[in-house]
This record gives C-alpha cells, sequence and structure tokens, in this order.
C-alpha cells in the first residue's frame, strides 16, 4: 500500500484550512519526519501551476 500525502487540514486538534498551503506543507513535512516506507509526501512547488495544470487536465478530459 502506498500513501501519498499532500495536504493537511486539521493537526492535533487545530484547524489548518486558513494556513496558507505552504505552511500547512511544513505541518506535513513535521507530521511525516520519521515516516514509514511506503508514505511519500509532496513537495510544494511555489508559482502559479494551478490553471495550467486545470487546463491540460481539461484538454485530457479528466
Amino acid at each position: 500500500m502506498q500513501l501519498y500525502a499532500f495536504d493537511v487540514l486539521a493537526m492535533g486538534g487545530g484547524d489548518l484550512r486558513d494556513l496558507l498551503l505552504h505552511l500547512r506543507k511544513m505541518n506535513l513535512e513535521r507530521l511525516f519526519a520519521r515516516r514509514p516506507e511506503g508514505i511519500t509526501v509532496a513537495p510544494f512547488e511555489r508559482g502559479e501551476i494551478g490553471p495550467d495544470l486545470f487546463r491540460a487536465a481539461y484538454r485530457m478530459d479528466l
């Protein structure tokens, strides 16, 4: 089994949804600092890839 972690919305009973994505990613990295084999934390990419990614997915009918 593989777990691909890309975001964390809550941690330790706290709601993290109001934090910026790069801050949530830092929390996710800390959470899985000593992660077992099979857990991958997606890196944070600064920049505006969202619109291009959306258009590419749309062109592929995803």
